[in-house]
């Protein structure tokens, strides 16, 4: 297997913050478990994002990911950047894949980064409760901004649902962001997305594919990422 000096250089720079947010999971599968019938009680678990091996570490350079949280995926057989080529009948990865052939014809998974603005949540599946997400908000923002640090994307896509503020929150926690929006465009009658630029990084919020037309969205993405690069 070949050595990832990505992923290992960055799971070196947010060990510090991952064992902080470790440290508190009991108290958080105490929130999430604290108003379930016993059935549904489940334990937690926390994920990390994945970086292709090929993912160029230049500063200000590649393109970051980001979906909401690994909702149902096996914690004891996670997914790895090689086998995104084989999920891409999920709209989401479809939608990954679409964008990152653009930039990367060949092999677009090694080159491309894989995570999820939420950190914890059920192992079993399901998205993490609002009390789950609050307990650990500041988590989520202490490893987002080390990720970016670390990183240094130059385009990062929130594939998070600009119709739900809360998944993209983290993303303005603490920074004028907001103040840097460049564009808006539908990219379908429901479906949006979002521009912010700040010190060279591309920001884009954009609503989930599911049970649309995928090629208009890859489209305004591209053509976002093109205009403003």
């Amino acid at each position: 297997m070949e050595t990832n000096n990505v992923q290992e250089t960055l799971e070196k720079g947010v060990k510090e913050l991952y064992k902080k947010l470790e440290e508190n999971l009991p108290e958080y599968e105490g929130i999430y478990n604290r108003n379930l019938s016993k059935k549904d009680q489940d334990a937690l678990i926390t994920t990390t994002s994945l970086c292709g091996r090929d993912f160029p570490m230049k500063k200000n350079t590649g393109i970051a990911f980001y979906g909401r949280f690994n909702n149902g995926w096996d914690p004891n057989h996670p997914l790895t950047m090689d086998d995104l080529p084989s999920e891409t009948r999920r709209p989401f990865f479809n939608l990954m894949r679409h964008i990152s052939e653009h930039y990367y014809p060949e092999s677009w998974n090694t080159h491309v980064v894989w995570s999820n603005m939420c950190k914890v949540g059920p192992a079993s599946g399901g998205n993490p409760t609002e009390a789950l997400w609050d307990a650990h908000y500041n988590h989520m923002v202490a490893i987002f901004n080390k990720e970016m640090e670390i990183l240094s994307p130059k385009v990062v896509v929130l594939i998070t649902g600009n119709l739900s503020e809360q998944w993209d929150a983290p993303l303005f926690e603490g920074n004028d962001l907001r103040n840097h929006m460049v564009e808006e465009k539908m990219w379908a009658a429901n479906g949006k997305a979002s521009l912010y630029k700040k010190d060279g990084r591309l920001y884009i919020v954009t609503d989930r594919p599911e049970y649309k037309a995928i090629m208009p969205h890859v489209d305004c993405i591209i053509d976002m990422i093109e205009r403003n690069k």
